[in-house]
């Protein structure tokens, strides 16, 4: 048993010296050749609507632009921030059929707001290195962010 045990260890130190002297000839055919390195910089805009979800009874579409950079430490990780300005809108009327001492008040408003924020953007499908890129990623985001209206 003993003689076996030897003659495993001696056949798999064997085997790692052999793989470990292998040299790349010129990255043809090599598996890692279709990994790329990460874009570290990336700019973006975004234009979306935004719509209140408060006591406001008559709903309106306001609009909100901003902008984006991020830098990428490597594939899976990168830091974002962000901003945006934009408005809310909506309105609630007077309840039909009220009186003057109703609390019911009616209004219209329009609410103009600017965000910031800073978030570390970890990309879930690329920490494997035994599969290809893929072109849609799973990415997750945590950070810190402040509204001004």
């Amino acid at each position: 048993m003993k003689q076996f045990k030897f003659i495993l260890v001696s056949l798999a130190l064997f085997c790692f010296l052999g793989a470990s002297a292998q040299e790349d000839q010129s990255n043809v055919g090599s598996y890692f050749s279709k990994f790329s390195p990460a874009k570290k910089w990336s700019v973006g805009l975004q234009v979306s609507p935004t719509v209140l979800s408060g006591d406001a009874t008559e709903r309106a579409i306001g609009l909100s632009g901003g902008a984006h950079i991020k830098y990428s430490v490597s594939q899976s990780f990168g830091l974002k921030m962000s901003g945006n300005i934009g408005v809310l809108k909506g309105s609630r009327a007077e309840p039909s059929g009220s009186d003057n001492n109703n609390s019911s008040d009616s209004y219209k408003f329009t609410n103009n707001f600017q965000d910031l924020d800073v978030v570390a953007v970890y990309t879930l499908g690329n920490i494997s290195f035994l599969r290809p890129l893929r072109k849609i990623q799973l990415f997750t985001f945590f950070g810190l962010g402040a509204i001004w209206n």
